[in-house]
């Protein structure tokens, strides 16, 4: 495990007399915008402020688009491989047929 790589995130912050250290938000792309992840993911990502949902990414990019200005998510693609140079990290929830075929 390459430890520089893992510290990146951290900042020192004072807080009363101490110093603490704070992480920025983990950057993530949501891939599928369907029911698990309207009543799911969605309102689950948004409760958890070390995350940042950047991406919102869906074959369908009205429902993507939708989806995005709903729960504030700065941008949304039909294109998974644009939204993973902008991420650390992916939820998928799509079918397991469509992404085994």
């Amino acid at each position: 495990m390459n430890h520089e790589k893992t510290t990146q995130h951290l900042s020192p912050v004072v807080e009363k007399g101490r110093t603490a250290m704070k992480t920025k938000p983990l950057r993530l792309a949501l891939v599928g915008g369907g029911a698990v992840s309207q009543q799911g993911y969605l309102p689950a990502l948004a409760s958890v402020p070390e995350v940042h949902c950047r991406f919102l990414v869906d074959v369908n990019k009205e429902l993507a688009a939708a989806l995005a200005k709903k729960w504030r998510i700065p941008e949304f693609t039909d294109d998974y491989d644009r939204a993973l140079e902008a991420v650390e990290a992916v939820v998928l929830t799509v079918l397991r047929s469509v992404y085994l075929s």
